[in-house]
């Protein structure tokens, strides 16, 4: 979901700020051993990890300072590209289960919250 404000700055001659809002559910990175997934639930799941492994190459690569960035890689990078590559404030929360092999998501979840 995307929420959008415009505000008239009349101390800057008129000119509009604009905001923009991005809540994004990124869902899960699927491990298939574990979820047991077949058919469209494993191909999903695939399409969940590429898009996840995207978004970390993107946030590497503007964090490493490269010129080049790959927005292009996915639909959620395409997406977000103003807010990733401009002069946003980016917050992020990340949520974790406390089911059977929590351990090594949760180092997972870490480890991408660390990017």
């Amino acid at each position: 979901m995307i929420i959008e404000s415009h505000e008239r700055i009349e101390e800057d001659g008129g000119e509009e700020a604009v905001s923009h809002l991005n809540l994004v559910d990124l869902a899960g990175s699927e491990n298939a051993s574990q979820s047991g997934a077949t058919g469209d639930h494993l191909k999903e799941g695939g399409f969940i990890n590429k898009s996840l492994s995207m978004l970390g190459r993107v946030i590497s690569q503007l964090s490493e300072g490269e010129r080049h960035v790959n927005y292009r890689d996915s639909k959620p990078t395409r997406i977000l590209q103003l807010s990733l590559g401009g002069i946003a404030i980016i917050y992020t929360a990340m949520a974790d289960s406390a089911g059977p092999g929590s351990k090594e998501c949760w180092r997972a979840t870490k480890q991408s919250s660390n990017k």
